[in-house]
């Protein structure tokens, strides 16, 4: 039984988003999201429009009323309120992070390596272009750095003197490696430097690790170094890219690590054909995928721009930006011969699914990861490849909370 009212209103931070054929409720309260008809749209704008609305609805659109007042959705308001819209939450953000290749040079080469680097590669930063770098990423707000390739520590000496420059200019400062060279010495100088270690191990078996990097004894090497982190207490993390063709497995009791997993992308030597099917199901963006809890940050973000680009940067060995270590198709341009501040693209960094086509009328959009350079081929503004969800497609009457 319902009463009517002047005017009714969606609870506070309950956003109502519309789709092609579909509409959804973010409510960032509980942090549910609603999947709802038109129908149901339509019975919420009415009523929050339109004064004594619900005398003006069906038998069968007070129902669906009844169902939204009950469930604290929507409630009685005095004054007329419009919609809250979601846009509303769009935040400007500074950039904070940046990769920087110092080397497409690498002992290694990995069977997915979305930089295509190895052995045949010689492409190196000098020390004097490091220094340029650093100084435009701190007049740039730059707090975080992660140095990479290639494999970084393959410079040697040279990457030694780039973390004693850049130690005082930076908050963190991370390197990604293979690990293949950590010995003593250099856990001991991550200690001394407070460097944080990321490391490439794509499974805890060794002959399954062997085949992804191609080099036999690569995974022996790379667990004695992750010893020698632990031994002088240096803080490191493990991923792998799992691909179809790599057993990750399951760690031992004893394991020095364990091993956080994502998904192949298709960008570098990263193929299709690494994919199961299983690997898919999981990544694959559907109507389930999207039944989890939202969360205000993530939807903030979302609405605001690209989680990524927005707040990353990444510089190449040969001093080009990008937004992105595996985005080349958008290029902010050349620190040889432009300020970083002079050159940072913002239609780029604030690229939300309001301009991806096949998203921008999707009522999912500011609940949806984008990872752009994982296009499989497709145009920069393309719909993911992985993406098999289409509004139209469903047909559902009644309002069904997720």
């Amino acid at each position: 039984m319902v009463h009517n009212a002047n005017y009714y209103t969606l609870e506070n931070d309950v956003f109502l988003v519309s789709g092609y054929a579909k509409a959804c409720l973010y409510d960032l309260q509980k942090g549910f999201l609603y999947n709802i008809s038109h129908k149901v749209r339509d019975v919420i704008t009415i009523l929050v429009e339109e004064k004594n609305g619900l005398e003006k609805l069906s038998s069968t659109d007070l129902e669906i009323a009844s169902f939204l007042i009950e469930s604290k959705i929507i409630h009685p308001s005095k004054l007329k309120k419009p919609l809250q819209d979601i846009l509303e939450l769009r935040q400007k953000k500074s950039i904070s992070f940046s990769w920087i290749e110092i080397t497409r040079k690498c002992n290694l080469k990995c069977t997915f390596c979305y930089e295509e680097s190895g052995p045949e590669c010689y492409e190196k930063m000098k020390l004097d272009e490091f220094i340029l770098i650093a100084k435009n990423l701190v007049e740039a707000g730059v707090e975080a750095i992660q140095f990479i390739g290639g494999e970084p520590m393959i410079l040697g000496n040279t990457l030694k003197e780039m973390i004693r420059y850049a130690r005082p200019l930076f908050k963190f400062i991370e390197v990604y490696t293979n690990g293949v060279f950590i010995d003593k010495s250099w856990a001991l100088f991550f200690k001394e430097q407070q460097i944080h270690v990321a490391l490439s191990v794509h499974s805890y078996n060794a002959k399954e690790h062997d085949k992804v990097t191609t080099v036999t004894g690569s995974h022996k090497k790379v667990t004695d170094g992750i010893a020698f982190l632990k031994e002088f207490e240096v803080p490191f993390r493990v991923s792998a890219v799992k691909t179809s063709s790599c057993e990750i497995g399951t760690p031992a009791e004893d394991s020095l690590y364990n091993i956080r997993e994502d998904n192949v992308r298709l960008s570098g030597r990263g193929k299709f054909s690494q994919y199961t099917y299983e690997m898919f199901s999981k990544k694959a963006i559907t109507k389930k995928t999207k039944s989890g809890p939202i969360s205000r940050q993530s939807v903030t973000t979302h609405v605001s721009g690209h989680q990524c680009f927005l707040k990353e940067i990444y510089v190449g060995v040969n001093l080009d930006v990008f937004p992105c270590v595996m985005e080349r198709r958008f290029v902010y341009g050349n620190l040889k011969k432009d300020k970083l501040t002079d050159i940072i693209d913002n239609e780029v960094r604030y690229l939300s699914k309001d301009h991806i086509e096949g998203c921008k009328n999707c009522e999912y959009r500011y609940h949806c990861f984008d990872c752009r350079p994982d296009s499989n081929g497709l145009d920069k503004l393309k719909k993911p490849w992985y993406c098999s969800y289409n509004g139209s497609s469903y047909k559902i009457s009644r309002l069904n909370s997720h």
